[in-house]
C-alpha cells in the first residue's frame, strides 16, 4: 500500500507531520468503453416513418458486457456489403438507452433468384466524453430471393381466409411461413414456423396456403401487411415478401 504524508493538527503542540497510507488516485479519464455484444440479426416486420404499412428490415439487437464507469452516450453501426471493400458507417445517431436497430431492407434489395448476399455489421459505444469504445466483432446476414405472394392481390381485400404462395428455385431444406399485420393494431396473426422442413429443386416451384384462424376472421377494417418469410438454415439466409390488403 502507498505511504503518504499529511499534517495533522495537534493541540496545543500545533502541525505534527505523519506518516499514512492514502488510497491511489481515481484513473481520469476513465478506460474506453467495452464493445457492444450482438445479441442478434434477422428479418423481422418493421413500420417505417416514411413507408405506408410494414416493410422487411434487418433487426440488429445488442447489450453492453458490463456497466462502465460512463455509459455510453449512443451507439454507431458500421455495414459491409457483398460488394464493398470496407465497413461504411450506417447510423451513428442511437440513443445510448435503445439496444436495437432497423433497416430497411429496400434501401439494400434482395438479391436475384439462386443468389445470396451477406450483410455484415459492426458497431461501438461512445461516451459521455465523444469517445469510441472498443468496435464489436462483426456479425451478418444473409439475404436470398423472396416467396411470392399469389392471393389476395396487392391492394385487395381480403374476402376469404385463406392466403396462397409460392417458393422457386429453391435447392435444399427451407421453412416458410405468413404473418398479418394491421397498421394501428401491429401483429393480427402469425402462422407458426413449419416443424419440419420443405425441401425443393433448383427449378421446382412449391405452392403454400394458410388459413386466418376463425378466431381472427373476419378481419377489423382497415389496412394491411401480408409479410410472407423464407428460412434456409443450411445457408443461414432469409428473406421477406410484403403484400398490401384491406378489410371492408
Amino acid at each position: 500500500m502507498k505511504s503518504c504524508l499529511r499534517f495533522v493538527l495537534c493541540a496545543p503542540l500545533g502541525l505534527l507531520l505523519t506518516a499514512s497510507s492514502c488510497p491511489s488516485p481515481e484513473t481520469f479519464p476513465p478506460p474506453p468503453l467495452s464493445a457492444p455484444l450482438f445479441t442478434g440479426i434477422d428479418l423481422a416486420a418493421f413500420e417505417f416513418q416514411a413507408s405506408f404499412g410494414y416493410r422487411p428490415a434487418i433487426h440488429i439487437s445488442w447489450r453492453m458486457p458490463r456497466n462502465d464507469s460512463l455509459g455510453a452516450k449512443e451507439f454507431a453501426i458500421y455495414q459491409r456489403r457483398q460488394a464493398d471493400s470496407s465497413f461504411t458507417l450506417l447510423v451513428r445517431s442511437i440513443p445510448g438507452n435503445v439496444f436495437e436497430y432497423y433497416e430497411n431492407v429496400d434501401d439494400i434489395g434482395y438479391p436475384k433468384a439462386l443468389a445470396y448476399e451477406t450483410v455484415r455489421y459492426r458497431m461501438y459505444a461512445i461516451d459521455s466524453l465523444g469517445r469510441g469504445g472498443d468496435t464489436a466483432a462483426a456479425d451478418s446476414v444473409v439475404l436470398c430471393w423472396p416467396p411470392y405472394p399469389i392471393t389476395p392481390l396487392e391492394a385487395d381485400t381480403i374476402a376469404a381466409d385463406s392466403l396462397v404462395w409460392s417458393v422457386r428455385y429453391v435447392m435444399g431444406g427451407y421453412y416458410t411461413y405468413s404473418m398479418l399485420y394491421n397498421d394501428s393494431a401491429g401483429l393480427v396473426w402469425s402462422q407458426s414456423r413449419p416443424p419440419v422442413p420443405t425441401y425443393g429443386a433448383e427449378n421446382d416451384t412449391n405452392w403454400f396456403a394458410a388459413t386466418i384462424p376463425a378466431a381472427k376472421f373476419p378481419l377489423a377494417p382497415g389496412a394491411y401487411t401480408w409479410l410472407v418469410k423464407i428460412e434456409f438454415p443450411a445457408l443461414n439466409a432469409r428473406s421477406m415478401a410484403v403484400r398490401r390488403l384491406y378489410a371492408k
